[in-house]
Order: structure tokens, then sequence, then C-alpha cells
């Protein structure tokens, strides 16, 4: 009985796979267009070329690898290992 209901699940899911994947699809590019308007206007009200922007998220990318290196060596030596 387990494994006959597992298989209707299964083709539940196969047959509403395109329709939550389209949903899906829509809900996230209009999350995008938002974010995307979001960084427009926050570039408009600081005046802010689309050079600055990239300095900017390249300082914030370095910061985040020198954190993730230092939490990663700092989990390293409290193990002991060197």
């Amino acid at each position: 009985m387990l494994t006959l209901m597992a298989m209707r699940w299964n083709e539940q899911k196969m047959k509403n796979l395109a329709t939550y994947l389209s949903r899906r699809y829509l809900k996230t590019t209009k999350a995008l267009d938002m974010k995307t308007m979001e960084v427009e206007s926050m570039k408009a009200e600081l005046a802010a070329t689309d050079g600055q922007f990239e300095d900017w998220i390249r300082d914030v990318k370095d910061w985040a690898e020198t954190i993730q290196e230092m939490t990663s060596c700092a989990c390293l030596s409290d193990c002991g290992i060197q």
C-alpha cells in the first residue's frame, strides 16, 4: 500500500511539475525585476556610476572571502590543526 501511495505521489508530482516550475519562474523574475528597480533607484539616489557599484561589489566580495578565510583558520586552530 505504501508503494502505491508513493507511486501516486510521484505521478502527481510529475503531472504538476510544469505548472509549479512556471509559477516559480514568474515569481523569481518578478522578484528580480523589483530588486533591479531598487538598485537603479539607489544608484540614482547616491549619484553613483556603474564603475563605483562594481568597486563596491568587489570590496564586499573581498571582505567576505577574508572573513571566510579567517573563520576557517580559527576553526582549524581551535581543533588543533595547523
